[in-house]
């Protein structure tokens, strides 16, 4: 059977303007950890050895991006094409008995926000205050942004990632060049 390949429909599109920019990027590849009811996130952080990081928050363990997403629920960002090793890895470390972990790469796409008006432009399409001092850096939330559910992360003064479902990527960067003609 021939080998299949990624295709990025999405690729070229790029929002630029003075202060801030937008594109979809390709290099991440996420998983789902979810720690069963009855066992504790500190279980889980001692089979993983990875620190699982409290609501709203966000860790750098093992050189995996953890965001917290729910209760005993966290998104794992990975290096692209390196998900299916993490995943063998982390799956056998949890041997079932503590959570199980799935593979969401192919089922979300990710928007890299950066520039200093970055949060003026996740705050035209959310109710959220997204300014530094009540989102730092080190946080992320669950919100709707352009009325599409949405995960974004905050990773640095002006640098943001947005994880929405992968059909509405498209969408969402058409929203970000209407919406930022004055920037």
């Amino acid at each position: 059977m021939a080998e299949l390949s990624a295709t990025y429909p999405n690729q070229n599109t790029v929002v630029e303007r003075g202060r801030f920019s937008a594109r979809e990027t390709y290099d991440t590849g996420l998983l789902r950890l979810q720690i069963y009811r009855h066992r504790s996130d500190a279980e889980a952080e001692s089979a993983l050895g990875i620190t699982l990081p409290k609501p709203g928050g966000v860790s750098v363990s093992n050189d995996l991006l953890v965001c917290w997403a729910a209760p005993g629920e966290w998104i794992l960002c990975v290096p692209r094409d390196a998900e299916m090793t993490v995943l063998a890895d982390l799956s056998a470390k949890l041997d079932r008995r503590l959570g199980v972990l799935t593979l969401m790469t192919d089922s979300r796409g990710a928007i890299a926000l950066r520039g200093e008006a970055s949060a003026d432009m996740l705050a035209r399409g959310s109710l959220v205050d997204f300014h530094p001092r009540a989102f730092p850096a080190g946080r992320c939330l669950t919100t709707l942004f352009a009325k599409t559910p949405a995960m974004v992360v905050h990773q640095d003064s002006g640098q943001y990632l947005v994880f929405v479902c992968r059909s509405v990527v498209a969408y969402l960067l058409d929203w970000l060049a209407a919406n930022s003609t004055d920037l």
